[in-house]
């Protein structure tokens, strides 16, 4: 399968006009169609269902579609950076994070002094889940991503505890121990309970399940989630009472109150990086994300509000 093929299927898919799309192309309408049946006999399926009247996909060449796209962009940027790196300088920097790193306001900060520091460096920044984040720093589609601990990287892998924050009990405002300034575990014996799922984030699952279980909770899940703003948001509904880092409270959502619980572990993020990404990009972020973690830790001991 060359380039050029799926270039020309996505002109093609755009339009559903072979005459418009090989003008497009600047190619000849023949030249498209040969160029469509090859790609259709080298995949073995239909992508394209043609009468005299129109031109449409088929359900292949939708999926076919919305995966090489994104495919066709990753190579674009690809390229682009090899370009880069052949001349020396590669002034590009791919940042993963999970949403709670921007919600704690430390990571928004970062990337602000980032940019005053180094603003010949241009920055590509990817809201993903946990495990996503650790695939594509493995496989060095991110340069660098801001990860809920514990985790356990790959051996290529890195990983530095960056930020620390308090955990909270999340509760539906009319609760009858939301009034409460703090929870003990036993007053949450039956109580149903939403959770962080495990596919998303093990380590941090099995951290909230084990904190809960040394303090005599068998937890009633009655949810789980894999967006720690759908946590919070299904805790606003009513549907149970949850665990998260304190600031999920800057998620501002009515009908939520937080909770003190000393008994919970504290919630931490790290910056996870490959060990022998050496581009001085990468190096200058890492720095100062590393020097810049007492003060964020400092930061993050705000007292918690009770609604």
């Amino acid at each position: 399968m060359k380039i050029r093929q799926i270039q020309a299927f996505l002109a093609l898919a755009e339009d559903l006009h072979f005459r418009k799309a090989a003008e497009k192309l600047g190619v000849t309408q023949p030249a498209l169609t040969l160029a469509m049946q090859a790609l259709e006999d080298e995949i073995g399926v239909p992508l394209l269902l043609r009468d005299r009247h129109e031109t449409r996909l088929s359900f292949a060449g939708e999926i076919f579609r919305a995966d090489i796209a994104e495919m066709l962009a990753a190579s674009e940027q690809a390229t682009e950076r090899v370009r880069r790196a052949s001349t020396g300088v590669l002034n590009y920097l791919n940042i993963g994070f999970i949403s709670t790193a921007t919600t704690a306001r430390f990571m928004p900060r970062l990337i602000s002094e980032f940019r005053r520091i180094h603003p010949q460096v241009e920055l590509g920044l990817q809201n993903r889940v946990n495990v996503d984040l650790l695939a594509m720093i493995e496989s060095a589609a991110l340069d660098v991503a801001f990860v809920r601990l514990p985790l356990v990287p790959p051996h290529q892998v890195e990983i530095a505890g960056v930020y620390k924050e308090r955990h909270v009990l999340l509760l539906p405002a009319d609760h009858p121990l939301a009034r409460q300034t703090s929870i003990r575990a036993r007053d949450l014996q039956h109580a149903p309970f939403i959770m962080y799922s495990r596919r998303n984030a093990p380590g941090y699952h099995d951290l909230i399940m084990r904190s809960l279980n040394t303090n005599g909770i068998n937890p009633t899940i009655a949810q789980e989630v894999g967006e720690m703003y759908t946590l919070v948001a299904l805790v606003a509904a009513g549907l149970g009472v949850a665990v998260a880092p304190t600031s999920a409270r800057n998620y501002n959502l009515p009908g939520v109150v937080l909770v003190e619980a000393n008994w919970l572990p504290p919630a931490e993020i790290g910056l996870a990086f490959r060990k022998d990404d050496t581009r001085p990009a990468s190096r200058l972020f890492i720095d100062l994300t590393l020097r810049s973690r007492r003060q964020q830790q400092a930061d993050s001991s705000d007292p918690v509000p009770s609604d």
